[in-house]
């Protein structure tokens, strides 16, 4: 397991991070990667660098997990790419798989959910896989 120690102390000049253990989740692309300016904006709610993007994405993400009192660490380079790890703190409460056996079979969903994403692309699978899963699907789509 790795340690995310420093990591969670270099944040805490900005945000109250708690110490102890963090469950990250990292993504990475090779992309074009971000200069320091568009770095320092990528939270920001309405910003974007995509034509048709409506800059809300990272901004609730960022909302999301500020509000569990974790943080986002983001290593960006022009040509090399982008790495955001989400950091949140660990629980020490048992996890509901070893609460709750797991279902048998195939999970078979019964709710209506809404998807919404300027994506094409990912919206259609999210459908595709969630009718798949039994559940009913609104797609939303900008028209």
């Amino acid at each position: 397991m790795r340690s995310y120690a420093g990591v969670a102390r270099q944040h805490s000049k900005t945000y109250d991070v708690a110490t102890g253990a963090y469950v990250c989740l990292e993504v990475r692309d090779n992309g074009t990667g971000m200069d320091e300016p568009t770095r320092a904006r990528v939270f920001d709610p309405f910003f974007t660098t995509k034509f048709t993007g409506c800059g809300l994405g990272l901004a609730s993400v960022y909302g999301i997990v500020r509000s569990r009192n974790g943080f986002i660490d983001v290593h960006s380079l022009p040509g090399a790419g982008t790495t955001f790890r989400v950091l949140l703190l660990a629980s020490a409460k048992k996890k509901p798989t070893d609460l709750v056996p797991p279902p048998q079979g195939r999970i078979h969903g019964s709710a209506t959910i809404l998807v919404v994403d300027d994506e094409e692309m990912v919206r259609k699978l999210a459908c595709m896989t969630l009718r798949q899963l039994g559940y009913d699907v609104l797609e939303a789509c900008k028209r």
